[in-house]
């Protein structure tokens, strides 16, 4: 570039480098991608993608319990055409499914994020836990990170849950994960 500092051409270079790393589609090289029911997202290569044990769910990963956890977590991915009664009725759905100390539904953090090409609503809330559909009973200090993207067909449900020290441990995966949801 004639008549430019030779560091201003290199800082031109490197901008449009890093701007054709970000324009890729390959996850980081400690990720992995998952395509499910239109939608793809990358998760931690150390996360195990096992069969769906059910057909309502469209993937299906287990996380390894961290030291103190007995129990894996478990990330589930839901579709539901028409949007199964929009986000804040699923929000409190999930809420219901766990108590504080008291036996009331627990707080819930709630926050917009954005995928690649959708807006997702994050959610996050801890207690114990009662699954609605495994009769297992209720689960001391368990933590749940979810996510709903709202689309005009369906509505794609991520719920994570399991052991409050492992989901802590897997929140960074998860968010990086949300991130990186595409729409196909």
């Amino acid at each position: 570039m004639p008549g430019t500092h030779p560091l201003a051409a290199l800082g031109v270079a490197c901008g449009l480098v890093l701007s054709a790393a970000a324009a890729s589609q390959d996850p980081p090289s400690d990720f992995r991608t998952i395509r499910s029911a239109g939608l793809s997202f990358d998760i931690p290569a150390t996360w195990k993608q096992v069969a769906p044990s059910n057909q309502m769910r469209k993937a299906q990963i287990q996380i390894a319990p961290v030291d103190g956890d007995s129990e894996p977590a478990e990330l589930v991915l839901s579709v539901f055409p028409g949007g199964a009664g929009g986000v804040e009725a699923n929000v409190q759905r999930w809420q219901r499914q766990f108590a504080d100390p008291n036996g009331s539904p627990p707080q819930v953090d709630s926050t917009k994020v954005k995928g690649q090409n959708v807006e997702i609503t994050r959610v996050e809330l801890s207690g114990t836990y009662t699954d609605p559909f495994s009769g297992s009973g209720p689960q001391k200090n368990y933590r749940l990170l979810g996510a709903i993207v709202p689309t005009a067909d369906a509505a794609y449900f991520f719920k994570l849950v399991g052991p409050n020290q492992t989901v802590l441990s897997a929140r960074p995966g998860f968010d990086a994960m949300l991130k990186s949801v595409r729409l196909e």
